[in-house]
């Protein structure tokens, strides 16, 4: 489940990469995925 978490938070990521810093839910999805990378 973890390699399908990480290919939709890099999905996700990739689709608002052009997004206004500070998003949150932009913000959280970079946390989770580093620490998903992290385990």
């Amino acid at each position: 489940q973890k390699l399908k978490a990480r290919e939709y938070y890099n999905r996700f990521l990739q689709l608002w990469k052009d997004a206004d810093p500070g998003i949150t839910e932009v913000e959280d999805a970079k946390k989770r995925l580093a620490a998903i990378k992290g385990q």
